[in-house]
């Protein structure tokens, strides 16, 4: 999903998969292989997002349909206008409520770990004494 945005507004703008690893300093190897899994570490998405001069978010859509206008060539902080067809839909809501709802469950996992293992650190003092 991710990969399909980057790959659309690239495209839309005419910039190769070479031109934008180069402007986010990471090799063309690793954003290749990031794009072919869908796997982007977060500031990854923020660098790729001001080279191709859109919000965050709207890399992070589902069935976008992009119209960039543009004047000439861009680089980061320019301005550009763009329009999302308004058939697109659009579930951010529900994705972050749940990444938000993994995060949290991560969380409880981490503290129960935690427990876990000062329980046995207790238990291992307590055999050395």
């Amino acid at each position: 999903m991710i990969s399909n945005n980057i790959n659309k507004y690239r495209k839309a703008k005419k910039i190769t998969l070479e031109e934008l690893s180069k402007k986010i300093k990471m090799s063309y190897t690793g954003l290749r292989l990031a794009l072919e899994n869908d796997d982007f570490k977060i500031s990854t998405l923020t660098k790729i997002a001001n080279v191709l001069g859109v919000d965050l978010n709207d890399l992070l859509k589902e069935d976008t349909n992009i119209s960039i206008k543009n004047k000439g060539n861009f680089g980061v902080g320019d301005n550009i206008k763009q329009s999302i067809g308004k058939d697109a839909k659009i579930n951010n809501e529900n994705m972050f409520i749940k990444e938000i709802e993994h995060l949290k469950e991560l969380l409880k996992n981490k503290d129960e770990i935690i427990k876990g293992k000062d329980e046995i650190i207790e238990q291992l003092k307590r055999q050395i004494k």
